[in-house]
């Protein structure tokens, strides 16, 4: 990534890639706060940087051929996380 691409925009509307780049580092210090004490979060924070990263080399016209079996794994939590969130909305 170059300073040039600071502005462009990503696949994730609201935000250019200068943004998306604040969301993952914050993200990643939070992640690393968090999992210390709830090491369940460390799926979310895994697909949430997984995703974004794709997201930042989509916008920036860089490889996004990421691993097909850890997009598969992950893929599978978010939906069982979904299907938790439907049937027991009070752990939102």
């Amino acid at each position: 990534m170059t300073p040039s691409q600071l502005d462009l925009e990503t696949p994730c509307r609201e935000w250019k890639v200068s943004q998306l780049v604040d969301h993952l580092v914050g993200g990643q210090r939070w992640a690393r706060s968090a999992v210390q004490g709830a090491p369940a979060l460390m799926g979310l924070s895994t697909t949430v940087t997984f995703t974004h990263a794709w997201d930042l080399a989509r916008a920036t016209g860089q490889d996004t051929n990421l691993d097909p079996e850890l997009a598969t794994t992950l893929l599978a939590q978010s939906r069982q996380s979904k299907r938790l969130n439907e049937l027991f909305p009070s752990l939102r």
